[in-house]
C-alpha cells in the first residue's frame, strides 16, 4: 500500500492575473480529498493500469504540468530518482531548439519514492509508466474528482496545474520562477 500524500497550503493572501482574479484551483481541502480518491482507488485492487494513472496524477500534481507533457514522461531518461527531478518537454514549443522545450522541474522524494515503488511492483511498467491515452487520463480524473465530491468546473485535469501554480506563489516563489517551472513563456 502506498502512503498517503497529503499537501499543506500556506495563505499568503491572493494574487492578481492578467483577468485580475486568481484562476480556478483546488483548495487545500479538494487536493487532499482528490488525492485521497485517487489513492483509495488505486490501493483498493493495484493492477498497471491504476498504476500508470496513480503516477500520473502524481506527476501532474506535483509539477504541474500538462496532460500531453505528462505522457510524454519517459520514467528511464526523464526522472533523476536521486535528485527528485522530472524532465518535462512541452510540445507547444518545439521548434528548431527542442532544449528550449524542455525543462527540469523538482519533485518531492516521496513522490520518486512512489515512482520507484510502482516500478518495483510492476516491474513491465519500466520505461512506460506514464504512457497513456490523453483521454483515458482525463476520464479516470474526472471519476475520481466525482469521488472527492468536487463541483463541475474543477473536475479537470488542468485544474491541478493551476492548483500547484497557486501553491507556489503563495509559499513565496516568484511569479517567474513559477513561470519557468510551468513551462509558460510570458
Amino acid at each position: 500500500m502506498s502512503k498517503l500524500i497529503k499537501v499543506k497550503n500556506s495563505a499568503i493572501g491572493i494574487f492578481s492575473f492578467k483577468s485580475g482574479e486568481v484562476p480556478p484551483h483546488l483548495n487545500e481541502d479538494e487536493v487532499n480529498r482528490l488525492t485521497k480518491a485517487y489513492q483509495e482507488w488505486y490501493d483498493r485492487k493495484p493492477n498497471q493500469r491504476k498504476a500508470r494513472q496513480w503516477a500520473i496524477f502524481l506527476l501532474m500534481r506535483f509539477t504541474g504540468c500538462r496532460v500531453s507533457e505528462a505522457i510524454l514522461v519517459d520514467d528511464t531518461r526523464d526522472i533523476d530518482f536521486r535528485r527528485s527531478e522530472v524532465v518535462l518537454r512541452t510540445l507547444k514549443r518545439q521548434g528548431k531548439d527542442k532544449n528550449k522545450a524542455k525543462r527540469v522541474v523538482p519533485i518531492p522524494a516521496n513522490v520518486t519514492a512512489e515512482f520507484a515503488r510502482i516500478i518495483a511492483e510492476f516491474p513491465g511498467l519500466r520505461g512506460s509508466l506514464f504512457r497513456l491515452h490523453r483521454a483515458t487520463v482525463f476520464m479516470c480524473f474526472r471519476k475520481r474528482a466525482i469521488e472527492a465530491g468536487l463541483p463541475e468546473e474543477l473536475r479537470h485535469p488542468h485544474i491541478l496545474r493551476h492548483t500547484r501554480a497557486i501553491e507556489l506563489l503563495r509559499s513565496g516563489v516568484p511569479v517567474t520562477m513559477v513561470q519557468q517551472l510551468l513551462g509558460h513563456s510570458s
